[in-house]
């Protein structure tokens, strides 16, 4: 190769080497931004568990400063009873390639724990093998939970205070959910009425037809119905539950005793029949009191006219 060829030969290098830095150092540029702007804290570390770079969220996790994180390893972010099993987990993380460590817990620097799930993979950064780990804080997601749980906490213990059947059923009628007052009017614990058929429970004796929770499964409909079961009378409503995609995923039962409601209201309706008998009687009262009246008058000027003639007004009735 002569100098000309050599130096045309340099020169293509140089071009490439140009070209291909400019590839590099773009796609290091957009790795650079997506990593600082990442939405969960990324740490880097290398065979040893020293952190060689974080991003912004890593420091907001931690409370540390970048500059005070490149200074720290593994365990320094570990509570001191965990220090040991987090390390274990890193070092055959670094081995395996790859580790998730769901539930730890990131010691900050003001000495709070913050709860993570931890994803990490072995990756070439600087032309050397690093793990590269992904912080997720779920601080958020467990106070969701708490909220959830004491949702869950009131929601039974309003369902569980109701004096009302309560009961949720899925499509074929089977009980999956009911409250107390359901469950103590069969004398079971709730646990040991679940599984069971409605009629199983309620014991109506309705026929499907006739049944309000399999009307409303079959119309996806409310429905209301009055039962009577043994000596008293129930009104029951049935709620329907359908899902975004308009499918029926179970139906809802309110039953409520109305026997005494039922009593009165036929004790009432007794009296408003003797009050109109005694209307009726008070009518009849006055139509005969009328004539009565004229009787009497007419008897009053009779016996004052006979008077006066001195015969007896009782020969006037002979």
């Amino acid at each position: 190769m002569d100098k000309k060829e050599l130096m045309r030969y340099e020169e293509i290098v140089e071009n490439l080497l140009l070209f291909y830095g400019d590839i590099i150092r773009k796609e290091e540029k957009k790795y650079r931004t997506l990593f600082d702007n990442a939405s969960d804290a990324i740490i880097i570390a290398d065979l040893n568990g020293k952190f060689i770079d974080v991003n912004k969220k890593a420091e907001k996790l931690t409370g540390y400063s970048r500059e005070e994180l490149l200074d720290l390893v593994v365990g320094d972010l570990s509570p001191i009873e965990d220090v040991y099993i987090n390390s274990k987990v890193f070092r055959d993380g670094f081995e395996a390639g790859h580790l998730t460590h769901i539930g730890a817990k990131i010691l900050r620097k003001d000495k709070t724990l913050v709860p993570v799930d931890i994803t990490a993979s072995v990756i070439e950064y600087g032309g050397k093998r690093v793990m590269q780990g992904i912080f997720r804080d779920m601080r958020e997601r467990e106070r969701l939970e708490q909220q959830i749980i004491e949702s869950r906490l009131m929601f039974r213990t309003l369902f569980d205070s109701m004096d009302d059947y309560i009961s949720l059923h899925d499509n074929d009628g089977v009980l999956k959910m009911a409250n107390k007052s359901l469950a103590n009017s069969v004398n079971l614990p709730v646990r040991e009425i679940l599984g069971k058929k409605c009629e199983d429970i309620y014991r109506c004796g309705q026929k499907d037809e006739n049944c309000a929770i399999g009307r409303s499964i079959k119309t996806m409909k409310q429905e209301f119905s009055e039962v009577a079961v043994d000596r008293s009378i129930f009104h029951v409503w049935v709620y329907p539950m359908i899902n975004r995609n308009g499918e029926l995923e179970g139906v809802i039962q309110h039953r409520k005793n109305v026997t005494e409601y039922k009593l009165m209201e036929k004790e009432i309706f007794q009296l408003q029949k003797i009050a109109e008998l005694g209307n009726m009687a008070g009518g009849i009262a006055h139509e005969i009191r009328n004539p009565l009246n004229t009787i009497s008058s007419a008897l009053y000027l009779m016996k004052k006219a006979a008077g006066k003639s001195n015969i007896k007004a009782d020969s006037y009735l002979n």
